[in-house]
């Protein structure tokens, strides 16, 4: 996920997750897979983003 000064850059992976939609439209599943320095919320927010871009089955890999 891009990051700018102030962390991610949400606006950047909104226009990836709709390029991604348009080109793959069927694509149904997005795992979340954090490094252990990702805050919490920004996971959350991840996993959020990923359902508002129709992604039904949205899930998080486990740290390694």
């Amino acid at each position: 996920i891009p990051r700018n000064s102030s962390g991610v850059n949400w606006d950047s992976l909104s226009t990836q997750l709709q390029a991604l939609r348009e080109q793959w439209p069927n694509l149904k599943t997005g795992i979340v897979r954090p490094s252990p320095q990702t805050p919490y919320k920004d996971v959350i927010k991840l996993m959020d983003q990923l359902k508002q871009f129709k992604f039904e089955g949205v899930g998080l890999s486990p740290l390694g």
